[in-house]
C-alpha cells in the first residue's frame, strides 16, 4: 500500500506542477499597477487664441486613477473639470502685444503634458484728445516710425511748432508692410 500511496501523491503534484504553468505564447495577465502609465489630452498642439478670448475643450485619456490640469497665466484658466475633460477659458487680451501661456496636466506616473496657447493681441488704435488743437512734439528726430498699422489706416497731423519756426512738423501714418 505504501508504494500506491506514494505513486498517487507523486502523480498529484506533477499534475498540479503542469496545471500552473501557463500555455505556450499565452501572457498571464499583467497587474495594473505594470502597465506603462499612459496620458494623452486632445488637441494636443499649440492653440491660438483670437485677442476676443474665448474657450477650448481638452479631452483627456489615461490609465491613471486621478489627472489635474493648471495654467501658468491669471488670464487663462482651467475650469469644468470631468472625468474626461475641462475647458480652457481665456479672458480678452487689451492690449497689441500677443501673449503666451502653458497648461499642463498631470496623471500620476504619466509624464506630464503641456499645451502652449498664444493668444493674438487686440488691433492698435490711435486716439487723440482733445480732437482739435496742437499737439507738440519733440523736434529731437527728424523721422521716427510710429508701429506698423492696419492698412486701412492713412492719418496726418500738422504738429505746430511752439516757437513760430518757419518749418512745420507733419506727422503721416502710412500702412507699413
Amino acid at each position: 500500500m505504501k508504494t500506491t500511496d506514494f505513486i498517487t501523491i507523486v502523480i498529484l503534484l506533477l499534475s498540479l506542477c503542469f496545471s500552473c504553468s501557463s500555455e505556450p505564447g499565452v501572457e498571464p495577465p499583467v497587474e495594473e499597477e505594470k502597465k506603462q502609465p499612459v496620458l494623452t489630452v486632445s488637441p494636443a498642439q499649440s492653440i491660438n487664441v483670437a485677442a476676443t478670448g474665448g474657450n477650448t475643450a481638452i479631452t483627456v485619456t489615461t490609465n491613471q486613477t486621478s489627472w489635474s490640469a493648471s495654467a501658468d497665466k491669471s488670464w487663462c484658466k482651467v475650469t469644468d473639470k470631468t472625468s474626461g475633460q475641462f475647458t480652457i477659458v481665456v479672458d480678452p487680451n487689451g492690449t497689441a502685444v500677443v501673449r503666451d501661456a502653458t497648461v499642463t496636466v498631470n496623471a500620476g506616473k504619466a509624464t506630464p503634458v503641456k499645451i502652449t496657447l498664444s493668444q493674438q493681441g487686440a488691433a492698435p488704435t490711435l486716439s487723440l484728445s482733445p480732437t482739435a488743437g496742437t499737439i507738440i512734439f519733440s523736434a529731437a528726430a527728424k523721422e521716427a516710425p510710429i508701429a506698423p498699422l492696419h492698412p486701412s489706416v492713412i492719418a496726418s497731423i500738422l504738429v505746430k511748432n511752439p516757437r513760430r519756426m518757419i518749418n512745420a512738423y507733419v506727422l503721416k501714418m502710412e500702412p507699413h508692410d
